[in-house]
Order: C-alpha cells, then structure tokens, then sequence
C-alpha cells in the first residue's frame, strides 16, 4: 500500500487524452466499447495494484499461485446470487483484488488469503471455509472523525465469499454485502473492471499508510449546479487537514489572484504527504479542472456510467 498509491484521476485523464486524440465528433459510447483499458502507473485503481502485487507473490514465493477474484457490491439478497455458478451475465464485476488458495493440518481445512490493495486492506485477510482459526472474521477497516467501517469475511460454500460491510457514521449504521466469486481466476479485470471504472462519477488521489489512506484528493464530476469542488486531505500538525477548492482555481485559463495563490499551496502542502512534487499533483489537479469544461464529454460519461448501472447512480 505505502508504495503505490491509488489514483482513478490519472487513469481518467490517460482515457480523456486519447479520445481528444481520436479527433472532433467523436462518439464516445462508441470510443469507449473500441477502447483497449491498459495498466498506467500515474493511474492504479484496484486492477493495476492488484495486478502489480499478485506479480509481486510470484516474484517473492516460489510456487505461489496468486490469482485476481471479482467482486460485485451491494448484494441484496447473497444466498440467491451464490446459486449461479459462475455468476450470471447480468453481474457488474466493479472489483478486483487477489486470492491464494490455502490449505492448513496436512491439507484436511482449506481457505483463502484475501489481499485487497483497492480498498487500502493493510493485511492478509484469512477466510477459512470452516470459519475457524486463523480466520480472520471481523475487523475494523477505518475509524475516522467522520465514520467507522468494519469489515467481516465468510466463505459461501467453496466458490463464494461474502464481504460484509457496516458503516457507522454520525451516529447512524449502514450495511451491505458484497460477494467475491473465487471459483476461479477472474479473466477481465482490465477488459471490463478498469473500464468501468473510467466512467465513475467519484474519482481519487490516495497514498496509503498501513492503516489506510494517509492523504490524498477526491472529487466528483457531478457536482449541482457546475460548481465542482476538490476536496484536498493531509496530515497537517497531528490532525487531519480537509480543504475544499473549486476546480475553477486550477484550470489553465484561471489568471493569478490570492484566492488561487493560497489554493496553490495547499496543493503543494497535500503533494508533500502523497509523495509526489508540487508540479505533478498541479499538473493532474489542472487536467481534471480542463476536462470538466469539456461539457459534452462529462454529459457522455455520465450518461454512460448511468446506461451502464442504473442502480449505481
């Protein structure tokens, strides 16, 4: 987690420039089907981490059989989904992360090792189909000022694992169950995952500690009335720091004032705890800031993220 850091606004940006370059009146449902997703390292959602570090475990353990699982969220009714071997075509795989098949006592229990980079999991997470030791079960995933979210594992049979999700925030609990298919090794993570990705309304700059996100940068394109805001985050004298700026302050037509003088240092403030320069985190902030005033192809990518998953919006 602490090398890489997750960024949906690179990827974003890397699929802008070239449908500009695919030149004017370009359709871009159609640009989209014809687009070939691929791993950028200036834009790692869970694909490219995962894919990087299930690299990694072959690398570093000899005969290590690392393999990408899907994942689709908001499960509403998991026992009737875990029917379907594999998951029907109507499934939407949003998720990626990795899985190693283990066995344990001379090989009488089995289980997985879930690695999960996208949602900046900082350990292995056991899932044992017995659901006994070392199954992992229940932890508490993040505990901030604004929520606390605790995540709990549980093997459905031996093709299905249920995630399950509660979210605690001003005082009022939010659950859910996500479903991981570990039947098998997931085949299109890059030609479906990444590229649903890239029509996501809420896209992200994170750099991640051992405990989680450290610091980074978050927007959402669809912001009411036009008035889209980054929201910028840091460690900043012990405490966490949360600044919200206009994208207007960073697109390359703005002149300098004092308003855009101090957006600008925050900026280089946030830069220093994602570890990157100044230069390069302006530089992503100012080509998001420009694809937001190109009206038409928000419109399309909304429209698109809509067409895809109806319920997700």
């Amino acid at each position: 987690l602490t090398s890489r850091r997750y960024n949906t606004l690179g990827n974003l940006l890397h699929f802008y420039a070239a449908y500009q370059r695919a030149g004017p009146g370009t359709d871009l449902a159609d640009f989209y089907r014809a687009y070939e997703a691929r791993v950028v390292e200036d834009g790692l959602s869970c694909v490219g981490l995962s894919l990087h570090l299930a690299r990694e475990i072959r690398q570093a353990f000899a005969g290590a059989s690392p393999f990408l699982v899907s994942c689709e969220e908001w499960i509403p009714d998991v026992e009737a989904y875990c029917r379907s071997d594999p998951p029907d075509a109507s499934s939407v795989k949003e998720h990626v992360l990795v899985a190693l098949r283990v066995l344990v006592r001379d090989g009488a229990r089995g289980g997985l090792i879930l690695m999960d980079p996208g949602y900046h999991v900082g350990f292995p997470v056991a899932v044992m189909d017995d659901g006994r030791p070392p199954h992992r079960g229940h932890f508490v995933q993040s505990n901030t000022a604004k929520s606390v979210k605790e995540y709990s594992y549980e093997a459905m049979g031996s093709r299905y694992v249920r995630w399950r999700v509660r979210e605690t925030r001003a005082g009022r609990i939010k659950q859910w169950d996500n479903v991981l298919y570990v039947g098998g090794a997931f085949q299109s993570a890059l030609a479906y995952s990444e590229k649903r990705n890239l029509l996501y309304d809420f896209r992200t700059l994170v750099a991640r500690d051992g405990a989680g996100p450290s610091a980074g940068v978050y927007c959402k394109l669809n912001e009411v009335n036009r008035n889209p805001v980054f929201t910028l985050f840091y460690a900043q004298g012990g405490s966490r720091a949360e600044v919200k700026l206009p994208f207007y302050f960073f697109a390359s037509v703005t002149e300098r004032s004092p308003e855009v003088e101090a957006a600008t240092k925050v900026a280089a403030e946030c830069a220093a705890e994602v570890g990157v320069s100044a230069g390069e985190l302006l530089k992503t902030l100012r080509g998001v800031a420009d694809l937001y005033e190109d009206v038409d192809f928000v419109n399309d990518l909304l429209d698109l993220n809509r067409r895809v998953d109806p319920l997700d919006v």
